[in-house]
């Protein structure tokens, strides 16, 4: 009886050794992922891509995590001036960096003297010769100073009504965003116009891809620029502050749907199609590899 227990104590002490190096191994395992960093993977060749989603200080603010948790938005971003000067200056002088991105899609603004800094460091990068490309939605006063140093500069659709904003001068406030909304719809339904036409040439009359878009672009041309016109004319009274009623709330709208619908309707007619063949050629892959599966016969056992 005595020896069955001292067995017993054993496999019991086997046991708690077990279960206490199990819980060490895990507890160090869970520390080690916590503050491991990635390794840096061998760069061969591409793009340094600087995404400027804040604002460019001197020196970022300290974060409270507690104000952070408490607080129903996250905090805006900051980033070090001299970080990303010293990230493009790298990049002039790495030869597998090949070109620099700009995003400017959230860029929030710096000082002046961070812009100088940072436009010096993009002529490096020219300098050496590699292209230096920037990217937006829009670009306020801040953004158009960087952009000024780029190869080139790229603007989505809708920022064509920005664009107007900045040439008339006028602010980015309510009435401009209802605008922007209002032109979103028109801008819809000129895409809807020339797809919808383009797919029923294709079935209806036999016409190749190529030749139903080219078709559709012809004839729903004159339909789209008639919707132009006659919003465009419709809002330039309001847009020149024409009448009795106060035009610093509408002249915004008008402006900011004027200048978005010169732009939307010169890229319906250029990337609606080519966006409509990139997507019918992928359907055509999908409905290749599902009528490759079917006819495939079932594997024997």
């Amino acid at each position: 009886m005595g020896f069955a227990r001292k067995v017993w104590h054993l496999l019991v002490g086997i046991k708690d050794g077990l279960v206490l190096l199990l819980m060490l191994l895990f507890f160090m395992t869970l520390f080690a992922a916590l503050t491991a960093r990635p390794s840096p993977g061998q760069v061969r060749e591409g793009a340094l891509l600087v995404k400027l989603d804040g604002a460019v200080v001197e020196e970022p603010a300290a974060v409270d995590p507690l104000e952070t948790l408490m607080a129903s938005e996250a905090p805006l971003k900051e980033y070090r001036a001299r970080d990303i000067v010293r990230a493009i200056d790298l990049a002039a002088t790495d030869e597998r960096i090949k070109a620099v991105v700009l995003d400017l899609s959230r860029f929030t603004g710096g000082g002046q003297v961070h812009m100088s800094e940072i436009g010096a460091a993009l002529d490096r990068v020219r300098a050496a010769k590699k292209p230096v490309l920037a990217y937006a939605t829009a670009y306020a006063d801040d953004g158009v100073q960087l952009a000024a140093h780029a190869s080139e500069v790229w603007v989505d659709p809708l920022g064509g009504a920005f664009v107007g904003l900045l040439i008339a001068q006028k602010s980015f406030s309510m009435p401009s965003l209802i605008g922007l909304i209002m032109l979103m719809g028109i801008a819809t339904k000129n895409s809807i116009l020339l797809v919808e036409y383009a797919i029923l040439a294709r079935r209806e009359h036999g016409l190749s891809r190529f030749d139903a878009l080219m078709d559709a672009c012809h004839k729903r041309a004159r339909p789209i620029i008639m919707t132009t016109l006659a919003m465009g004319a419709g809002m330039l009274p309001i847009a020149i502050g024409f009448g009795a009623a106060d035009p610093t709330f509408r002249s915004p709208m008008a402006v900011a749907v004027i200048g978005g619908l010169i732009t939307s309707t010169f890229l319906s007619l250029l990337v609606i199609p080519a966006v409509f063949t990139g997507v019918d050629d992928l359907g055509q892959w999908f409905g290749r590899m599902a009528r490759r599966l079917r006819r495939s016969p079932p594997a024997s056992h």
